[in-house]
């Protein structure tokens, strides 16, 4: 009996948090500054005669999609803020949304890049890796030892150079097959 009566009460609550009546709202039933800040959206134009009979929940829903997060969130904080104005009396240059300098966002996406442009690099780690992977099976006997030492020292001038360029891997990657098809074709000792 009691597991029946907590689960009407958690059924109970529930209900309480979702409306009664869903918003019914059409796009014609906007307000004119309402209705321009909803057109001054990035990508958005409607017009009231053509898309008033639309049900504004569906498309605010279909446009978050669409629009990016700042924009969504700016519009949000805007709305906020006029609730706030209207319902504590707050002054009107009460502003929740700021607004920095175009110079400050170019430097961060700028510094973003730069970090993002060092995090790809190889580091030590990767390149012992690809050294050892790269010395399996090599310097077992006298003839190839001193190859595998010039081609160790050869890889390291190589990989540090190669390391400063975007397509790294390839690069690399293309280093290790041209290394692997000289293996396979030497028969001197080098001078």
């Amino acid at each position: 009996m009691k597991a029946a009566e907590q689960s009407q009460s958690l059924v109970t609550g529930a209900t309480l948090m979702v409306p009664e009546n869903p918003a019914s709202l059409k796009l014609s039933d906007l307000s004119p500054e309402d209705f321009y800040a909803f057109n001054s959206l990035t990508g958005v134009e409607f017009n009231r005669e053509k898309h008033g009979t639309y049900s504004l929940n569906e498309l605010v829903l279909e446009l978050g999609h669409l629009i990016e997060r700042d924009t969504l969130r700016k519009v949000e904080l805007k709305m906020l803020e006029d609730k706030l104005k209207q319902e504590f009396g707050i002054g009107q240059n009460f502003s929740l949304v700021e607004k920095r300098n175009n110079e400050i966002d170019h430097l961060h996406q700028e510094l973003e890049e730069v970090l993002w442009r060092k995090a790809c690099r190889f580091s030590d780690k990767d390149k012992t890796a690809i050294k050892s992977m790269f010395s399996l099976g090599r310097g077992i006997d006298h003839f190839d030892k001193v190859f595998h030492d010039l081609d160790l020292q050869s890889f390291n001038a190589f990989f540090d150079e190669a390391n400063s360029y975007e397509n790294r891997a390839t690069l690399i990657e293309n280093w290790l097959c041209r290394k692997e098809e000289e293996y396979r074709k030497r028969v001197n000792l080098p001078t």
